[in-house]
């Protein structure tokens, strides 16, 4: 019987030990900070991700109980350069879960400090251990879910256009003055 240990573990020489949890690393207490992670993570993280349960992605409780505050910010920011690299917790994730999560490299440093305060918090709430994975090396063998395109001589046009839905109790023609572009907002305007 293999051992699983949780996925979120730094990598260890030996596959089958199960690593010790790391001191937890000391993420901001403020409420104001607590409450901006909890609002960033139910924006941009809880369509794939809660604490305690599997969905889309993996749960996240107890992540900041078992890695240092550099491994999830990487894993975020450019999570396929992290499965590229060999990384054998990511790998076991992309094998489980069959798609890598996408990267979030445009957010600042101090709102993800602030989404894993917010899981910190919530771990320490909750009393929440980690998620257990099995990590092995990728064989090379896995199966990819969609085959590659092949090259076609098919060539596809597209065209912009926009269809405005009638101004109730006005003509069809009466219903926009003007449509012009707003370059420096990048926004189209719609003037009546």
């Amino acid at each position: 019987m293999r051992r699983l240990r949780p996925f979120f573990a730094a990598q260890a020489p030996s596959p089958a030990a199960l690593p010790a949890l790391q001191p937890p690393p000391k993420y901001p207490r403020e409420e104001a900070t607590l409450a901006q992670g909890r609002t960033w993570f139910t924006q941009l993280c809880a369509s794939c991700h809660v604490l305690d349960r599997d969905g889309i992605g993996p749960p996240l409780g107890a992540v900041t109980r078992i890695l240092t505050q550099a491994e999830p910010l990487r894993h975020i920011r450019d999570p396929a350069a992290v499965i590229a690299a060999g990384n054998l917790r990511a790998n076991a994730l992309f094998r489980r879960y069959k798609v890598a999560m996408p990267p979030f490299g445009s957010l600042p440093r101090d709102q993800l400090v602030a989404i894993l305060a917010h899981l910190d918090s919530e771990t320490e709430k909750s009393k929440l251990t980690p998620f257990a994975v099995e990590l092995t090396p990728p064989t090379g063998k896995e199966v990819q879910l969609i085959p590659p395109a092949e090259k076609s001589s098919l060539v596809i046009e597209l065209e912009e256009w926009a269809q405005i839905p009638l101004a109730p109790n006005r003509r069809p023609d009466k219903g926009i003055a003007t449509l012009r572009a707003s370059p420096p907002e990048g926004r189209c305007g719609v003037h009546q």
